[in-house]
């Protein structure tokens, strides 16, 4: 609609207002960089003019980095601006300061432009490094926890179809005949589509059949009855098939919306650390699967076909069948078509 620009638009005026620059690289050797995981996050060490000790989470799904309040102004780093971010924001004028010399892991030091956002919105985390650091090639695999930049070391592989941009990857695909538009996401912890791609593939046979995670209202009543996920058997994207991805649903009304903006959902990282990922200017392409995290001692087996056990959860207004949770995956359960 007219109303909600199309994603390419707002990445490409988002960079270059901005103006970002990104730090060079040591040699042409790629450079290698280590991300630190905590809660579902990765961050990577960032210097700033000659300071070092900070890190700021990897968050691709972002056009432009983003600094926190309140470590712009204890650098004093000086405003050059005011833009406006959209959806990225929540819509309003956010403050542009300038870095004289900015650098991420090994690369060296050069000027760059950084959008200041408040320390809430960041949710205490000092800032971001979005996708503009990785557009001139890298290889990441959240998997093993590192990041090489690069355009020598981001050949081959299983190609992915895609839109490419300076400001972020969009994934083109999904369910078998459902055509939509995904976000190349670390910034999102889950796979998670619009209420409004939900409801185009509520006839669709992919999603028909597959299993769901489903909350049921007080007494089986069918209109408090919703689904929060499901798990089909592939989401294609070009040559790249993704089997049996989890996949969450943003709820209408969950104050969500704005970063749909442009696409119909999500890859975040629980989807995005499967894989070791090859990004290059033109081209995104999938390396290799990472092979997943031995189960915890403790934890029961499975038996074939089971996904869990079934839990209560006592929400308001009375208990609920819900799919459980077990390794860290959902547990789903026969759910409605809709």
């Amino acid at each position: 609609m007219a109303s909600h620009p199309d994603r390419r638009e707002t990445l490409a005026l988002l960079a270059a207002a901005t103006a970002f620059a990104r730090p060079r690289l040591v040699s042409a050797a790629p450079v290698e960089i280590s991300l630190t995981e905590a809660r579902a996050r990765f961050f990577l060490p960032v210097g700033i003019n000659g300071q070092g000790g900070m890190s700021f989470v990897l968050d691709t799904g972002s056009p432009a980095h983003v600094i926190s309040e309140s470590l712009a102004t204890r650098l004093n780093l000086p405003v050059v601006g005011r833009r406006r971010l959209r959806a990225y924001d929540g819509g309003g004028d956010s403050s542009v300061v300038r870095v004289e010399r900015f650098s991420v892991g090994g690369t060296t030091p050069a000027p760059a432009n950084l959008v200041v956002w408040p320390d809430q919105r960041l949710e205490g985390n000092s800032g971001l490094i979005g996708y503009p650091l990785l557009a001139e090639g890298a290889v990441l695999s959240l998997g093993a926890r590192t990041l090489s930049l690069g355009p020598a070391a981001s050949e081959g592989g299983t190609a992915v179809r895609a839109e490419i941009g300076r400001g972020g990857a969009v994934l083109l695909g999904g369910l078998p005949e459902a055509e939509g538009r995904f976000a190349f996401d670390t910034g999102a912890q889950e796979m998670t589509i619009s209420s409004g791609y939900h409801a185009r593939i509520a006839d669709n046979p992919a999603y028909r059949d597959a299993p769901k995670i489903v909350v049921r209202g007080p007494g089986g009543q069918s209109d408090l009855t919703r689904v929060l996920g499901f798990r089909p058997e592939a989401m294609r994207f070009g040559d790249f098939v993704c089997a049996n991805p989890l996949v969450r649903i943003a709820q209408a009304g969950d104050g969500r919306d704005g970063v749909f903006q442009g696409v119909d959902g999500l890859i975040g990282v629980a989807l995005l650390r499967r894989y070791v990922w090859a990004i290059q200017p033109a081209r995104l392409s999938v390396l290799s699967e990472v092979a997943p995290p031995p189960r915890p001692a403790g934890l029961p087996a499975l038996a074939p076909g089971q996904l869990g056990t079934p839990l209560t959860i006592p929400p308001q207004g009375g208990p609920s069948p819900f799919g459980g949770v077990s390794f860290g995956a959902p547990v789903f359960e026969p759910a409605p078509s809709k």
